[in-house]
């Protein structure tokens, strides 16, 4: 039953996932449409205006078609005008996909009223889609990374002997992190390969564009008419800027939950330790709390409803222990100790009432968590658990009239 309904919730969030991002699609196709319908007007009259004092220009200054050409691009390197192209349906959608990326080059803005118009409504909406898409993108990363890495860990289980077969938040962050590196390093090759940009400052770009600064000094696909021409590259550049982000994201929610449970687990080491505190003030008067058995089967009976409390390993001694449900005398070092049989053993046809055996709760209080979980097998989580089962076993002996002595110091076992 169980797992039918985590089956379900897992293809429901699935079935979300797949539904943000084909909006956020839609959504950017919708965008691009519209940014082409209402910019490439006004493009085309500026950059027929362009060309038409171009020609007079050059035509006033009598130099050839060469020599001016170098003093154009001379000019459009340092003003970093753009002559290609903006606004036709690939520029329109690059630069939805930078806007909702909240990147935003500079390098190709709406002229129109009405063009900035429907920029402020476009982005007004489209943030909020965007964020919660490459978040719950990011989700499904991190629990199918978390799928591949244990069954990775489950493989190589028996060559490498992994002491912890389990996945943690920051096995999961120190995997996505390798996976941008990898990202940055293929992208900047091949960004310096069609942008004629040196490795160092393709790799620049990558990082300034994947922490969504953006300062525009180094645009992509502003040269060759790439946006017209060349779909692939367009595709690749798209294909970085939204995979990136996606991983980012991922990144951030998983050192978030990371920092968190930290902050959780030092609250719950503190409250542990203030209850600790208290009953180390009440075990002050009674050292060692003395049982006398009444009866055998009771003890065995409750150690059957318990299979928890009746094995454990010791090591050198349970009194050693910085936290003890139960101590006996029989102590050697690396020793298994069953309760249940030792019971039976012992108590089996002597005097019950004659023989002493020891439940104590928390006779030294200010234990660690992880030295507690060398000697019993159980999870930070589960310390709180225990100790109420340990309190129950103290009701356990009361309710079947077990006589509590108080004894002045611990004997020696």
């Amino acid at each position: 039953m169980d797992e039918d309904f985590s089956n379900f919730s897992i293809k429901r969030q699935n079935i979300r996932t797949v539904s943000l991002v084909v909006c956020t699609l839609v959504y950017l196709l919708t965008g691009a449409a519209v940014f082409d319908c209402l910019e490439s007007p006004n493009e085309a009259i500026n950059s027929h205006i362009l060309n038409s004092h171009i020609n007079k220009f050059q035509q006033l200054i009598n130099i050839t078609d060469v020599e001016f050409e170098n003093i154009y691009k001379l000019i459009i390197r340092k003003n970093h005008f753009k002559r290609n192209p903006q606004w036709e349906f690939g520029g329109s959608f690059y630069f939805c996909t930078l806007a909702l990326a909240l990147i935003g080059y500079g390098h190709s803005t709406p002229n129109t009223n009405i063009g900035k118009l429907f920029c402020i409504i476009y982005i007004l909406f489209g943030i909020p889609i965007s964020l919660i898409m490459f978040q719950s993108v990011g989700e499904r990363l991190n629990g199918f990374l978390k799928y591949t890495l244990r069954k990775i860990k489950l493989a190589s289980f028996r060559f490498y002997k992994f002491k912890n077969k389990n996945v943690s938040n920051k096995d999961l962050i120190v995997t996505e992190f390798m996976l941008t590196l990898v990202l940055v390093v293929t992208a900047s090759y091949i960004f310096s390969v069609y942008e004629g940009w040196s490795y160092f400052d393709a790799i620049y770009y990558s990082f300034i564009t994947l922490t969504t600064i953006g300062f525009g000094d180094f645009v992509p696909l502003q040269k060759n008419n790439y946006l017209k021409y060349n779909p692939i590259y367009v595709a690749f550049t798209i294909f970085f800027i939204i995979t990136g982000l996606t991983i980012l994201a991922s990144s951030t929610n998983l050192l978030v939950l990371y920092l968190v449970n930290i902050n959780s687990e030092e609250k719950l080491r503190k409250r542990i330790w203030l209850k600790m505190k208290k009953q180390e003030q009440i075990q002050k008067m009674l050292i060692g709390d003395v049982i006398s058995t009444v009866n055998t089967q009771d003890v065995v009976t409750y150690l059957d409803e318990k299979p928890n409390l009746a094995a454990f390993t010791e090591d050198k001694s349970v009194c050693s222990c910085d936290d003890i449900f139960m101590c006996y005398k029989l102590c050697t070092n690396k020793r298994k100790f069953d309760a249940k049989n030792y019971f039976k053993k012992k108590l089996n046809g002597v005097n019950i009432k004659e023989q002493r055996y020891y439940f104590s709760i928390k006779r030294k209080p200010l234990a660690k968590i992880e030295h507690i979980s060398r000697y019993f097998d159980f999870k930070t989580d589960n310390i709180v658990q225990e100790y109420n089962e340990i309190k129950y076993l103290r009701k356990f002996a009361n309710e079947q009239n077990f006589k509590l002595n108080k004894i002045s110091r611990r004997e020696s076992f």
